[in-house]
């Protein structure tokens, strides 16, 4: 990994000691976590008829860069760069995250070895992006150093498979330890409900980072579903102290069920009475959203254009990418038949996750017309929890 230095203005991600060749400034940008915008400057170098990256800096004041600056820093010390001219695309890489073209040149941001994924040429990425690569975008760098002390050197000791907790948003916020680091400073509802998103965005980063790491590493894991009233009564009897997240862990290998394939939320869904036929607005969310994989999808549903149900479908985040969308789509289109809905619209992007800041509830977010063109608005409407 590149070494991360803190200067007076800059998060610098050194690489590589310069040559004293060639040198050339890019600042680039890409779509970072929950979709906010990762701007940093790129420089180059020539060395012996090669462009090599020679560091990365990341300006925490820059009006551009909307990204946690020093988390964005851990992920760019993981990248290897990829320089090229701009019509060269046979070479074989790793999978990559993010591609430009500047001045005659082509850098491709690709994941390092450790985490896998096949090597191919980019044209070919570029074409077709491989779903099979790890998590589908990066994983977490610290998480999988984590696991590789953690998780790796007890792999023999394991008599079935690893058990990793998937939380939906509500039950994630109910853990007394997530409730008390998020509370640490009081701030206003925009905020927290900014900040709930992102940790929220993280952890499922987190989930995915596991499942990567055990697929890696060929080690059986498997996903279990969390539940915090199940653990608080676990911990009870254990005199385990609910702030611990080691106490956590333990739960989640003794008391959490398996998830199945798909898990639903919503409201007690009932053929809504009245002459106007349900129609449904159907979206998908995402912690990464610029990639193509959804970690939620759901449905808003209306009649006579006012609300009355919604539905949430979150697919095990263990299944892979395509076996994962038509197991939440099927089970989203089967809860919307049973209610008559039959008219359907769709938000063809992935979302960022959108939460209520008092409860942590999944909160339907559409975009309108002015925004992409789609057409769809909604009106602001109470939240009620």
């Amino acid at each position: 990994m590149a070494e991360i230095a803190y200067t007076e203005r800059h998060i610098e991600i050194k690489y590589r000691k310069s040559s004293g060749g060639e040198r050339r400034r890019f600042n680039l940008e890409f779509p970072h976590l929950l979709g906010l915008t990762a701007s940093f400057v790129l420089e180059v170098e020539r060395f012996r008829g090669t462009w090599r990256a020679i560091r990365v800096l990341v300006d925490p004041e820059d009006e551009d860069l909307e990204a946690d600056p020093e988390y964005l820093a851990r992920d760019l010390a993981e990248v290897r760069w990829h320089i090229s001219p701009a019509n060269r695309r046979d070479r074989e890489i790793p999978p990559v995250v993010a591609v430009w073209m500047r001045e005659g040149l082509l850098i491709a941001a690709g994941l390092p070895d450790r985490f896998g994924g096949r090597h191919s040429p980019l044209a070919e990425q570029l074409a077709n992006p491989d779903p099979s690569r790890p998590a589908y975008i990066w994983p977490e760098p610290s998480t999988w150093d984590a696991a590789e002390k953690t998780i790796l050197p007890q792999a023999s000791k394991y008599s079935g498979s690893v058990a990793i907790p998937w939380y939906t948003p509500q039950e994630w916020f109910r853990r007394p330890d997530v409730a008390a680091e998020l509370n640490e400073e009081p701030t206003d509802e925009e905020t927290l409900a900014f900040l709930m998103a992102e940790e929220y965005a993280r952890f499922v980063r987190r989930v995915r980072t596991l499942l990567a790491f055990c697929r890696r590493k060929n080690i059986p894991a498997h996903v279990v579903l969390g539940d915090v009233d199940k653990a608080l009564e676990y911990f009870e009897h254990r005199g385990l102290d609910p702030l611990n997240q080691l106490s956590w862990a333990e739960a989640a290998s003794n008391v959490f069920d398996p998830m199945p394939d798909a898990f639903l939320e919503g409201t007690d869904l009932k053929p809504p009475p009245g002459p106007e036929q349900p129609e449904a607005v159907l979206y998908a969310f995402g912690h990464w959203p610029g990639y193509e994989r959804a970690d939620a999808v759901g449905a808003l549903i209306l009649q006579g254009g006012k609300e009355v149900g919604s539905l949430v479908v979150w697919p095990n985040p263990a299944l892979p990418p395509q076996a994962a969308a038509e197991v939440a789509f099927g089970a989203l289109m089967e809860g919307l038949a049973a209610v008559g809905v039959e008219e359907i619209r769709t938000v063809d992007e992935v979302l960022p996750f959108v939460l209520c800041p008092g409860c942590g509830e999944l909160l339907l977010h559409f975009p309108d017309e002015d925004e992409d063109g789609s057409g769809l608005w909604l009106p602001d409407r109470p939240h009620v929890h």
